[in-house]
């Protein structure tokens, strides 16, 4: 019998938006809330939203207050991917490419199989080699 691997909540959101990222290359689109653009994916009741620091984020305050509802809270790092199953967010992970990524939050659910399922059918063997996602 094989031994079974756990993982921590951040080595397991990782691989999660590892996931995404594929989803997103494959599937992904330009979307706009307001003055702010998002690489998006909708689909299966998953909604994925990656900003980086290339997308200008709202710098007025009625923009900000507007976008909180949109993206649950503003983001602190340059980089970051938060995902939503149900109208519920269920991954926010930011970061840098210099530092160690921060998880904001992580509720572990169905909606994780889900997410494997879209990006084995989008797989491709060269994650992480695209610019648009960096190694945060």
């Amino acid at each position: 019998m094989a031994k079974e691997v756990r993982t921590t909540p951040l080595q397991r959101a990782i691989i999660l938006r590892n996931f995404a990222f594929e989803v997103l290359r494959r599937d992904g689109y330009w979307g706009q809330i307001y003055a702010c653009k998002f690489l998006m994916f909708r689909g299966q009741d998953l909604v994925i939203r990656h900003w980086t620091p290339f997308q200008s984020l709202a710098r007025h305050n009625e923009t900000r207050k507007c976008l909180r509802p949109f993206l649950g809270s503003e983001p602190t790092k340059p980089y970051g991917l938060k995902i939503w199953h149900k109208h519920s967010m269920v991954l926010n992970i930011e970061g840098n490419p210099t530092e160690a990524p921060s998880l904001i939050s992580f509720r572990r659910g169905d909606w994780e199989h889900a997410l494997e399922e879209i990006a084995a059918r989008s797989f491709s063997p060269r994650v992480g080699e695209h610019e648009v996602f960096p190694a945060y």
